[in-house]
């Protein structure tokens, strides 16, 4: 993700950079790549407002093992990225 003063910031999953562009209270440009496809998707947040192509969906899973780091990092990042 871009923040609006140039700033590059890089992320592990979707849910991290929509909560960056939360604590950071600014606008941002952010570009994914999703799983399978060979052009990224372009995301904005504008005025704490998220706008994103019609048909852009974000996974979020629902049991994550999130007892140890690692669980998080096995049972929730790979499977929270934002594709069409």
């Amino acid at each position: 993700m871009h923040t609006a003063g140039g700033v590059r910031i890089f992320t592990r999953c979707a849910l991290d950079t929509l909560l960056a562009a939360w604590i950071l209270n600014g606008n941002i440009d952010i570009a994914t790549t999703p799983p399978g496809e060979a052009q990224p998707l372009h995301l904005t947040v504008r005025d704490g407002h998220l706008q994103a192509p019609p048909d852009a969906v974000l996974a979020v899973p629902t049991q994550p093992d999130v007892q140890k780091a690692e669980g998080i990092h096995r049972s929730f990042l790979p499977y929270a990225p934002v594709w069409r």
